[in-house]
């Protein structure tokens, strides 16, 4: 995470800028999902300004947290997912790929991530065959992203060390780090999940003490709003590929750990600002139905 700061610096001295390069890349990213969702060129520049302008981005970038860089590449993956889906060539895959590899090797809690793209990877695109798909991704993506995870079931026998990590009581790698015991803030401990998120994405300034907890501010509201219109417009119109996405982004939601945290769900503004830009498309189209008032 950290050597693009060193190699180019020598040392340490900018490292709260260390997430500023991937902002570009997840307005980058939103704009390009916004395109393969057939959205016009404007409004998918629109969606894609409107990702740095939340609290939780702001705040982001003034810290060395991996939060809003581990968003970015899980919207380039989708991204380059779509690529693929329209393009299916092996130069499309193993772009696919390598991008899952730099995702898995961001964070541990990105290996659900990686998994669920990878599995819609493979479901995606019959020129190939999803066998061999499935084994070069694999490879690709352990090459660039499992060196971390290699060296600590070497070491410690736990390739998510120091997380200690419980599947159902069947699988357990000990680790001296259960985020499951310091899951919720003080400020929100006696809520349902629903009011954790309600009053979590509501922030607009630091919360708490053990990281940047800034939320969506009162763009959260807005945005929903534009994810209704935006799923109900593709029911309308059969619209299977958008439907396919805004189904992926609520999987990986879902199975967010501590998605009341704004923080950790950074990914679903991309979304939201592909949403934003075929409803804005939309809008644009039916003007241009009717004509001049």
């Amino acid at each position: 995470y950290l050597t693009w700061v060193l190699g180019f610096f020598g040392h340490d001295r900018w490292i709260y800028l260390s997430q500023l390069p991937f902002l570009p890349l997840a307005m980058l990213a939103v704009y390009c999902i916004a395109r393969h969702l057939r959205a016009a060129r404007a409004a998918a520049l629109t969606g894609a300004l409107l990702f740095p302008f939340c609290p939780v981005v702001l705040m982001q970038l003034t810290t060395c947290y991996i939060d809003l860089a581990t968003a970015a590449l899980l919207l380039a993956a989708i991204g380059l997912l779509l690529i693929y889906a329209r393009h299916a060539q092996w130069w499309t895959w193993l772009m696919f790929s390598a991008s899952l590899g730099l995702l898995l090797g961001t964070k541990f809690a990105a290996v659900y991530q990686v998994a669920v793209l990878l599995t819609a990877g493979i479901c995606v695109g019959r020129r190939i065959s999803p066998v061999w798909r499935a084994l070069v991704a694999t490879g690709v993506v352990l090459a660039v992203g499992g060196e971390t995870y290699l060296h600590n079931a070497i070491e410690r026998g736990n390739p998510f060390f120091p997380y200690h990590v419980d599947i159902a009581g069947l699988v357990q790698f000990a680790g001296w780090w259960d985020p499951t015991k310091i899951a919720g803030l003080v400020e929100l401990a006696d809520l349902t999940p629903l009011q954790r998120i309600a009053a979590s994405w509501a922030y607009v300034e630091h919360v708490g003490h053990t990281g940047p907890f800034a939320g969506l501010g009162m763009m959260w509201p807005v945005a929903m709003l534009f994810i209704l219109a935006a799923v109900l417009l593709a029911i309308r119109r059969c619209q299977r590929r958008a439907l396919l996405v805004a189904a992926l982004f609520a999987l990986l939601f879902l199975l967010t750990p501590l998605n009341f945290r704004a923080r950790f769900v950074i990914f679903m503004l991309g979304l939201s600002g592909a949403c934003v830009a075929l409803v804005l498309d939309h809008v644009a189209r039916l003007r241009a139905w009717r004509g001049p008032m």
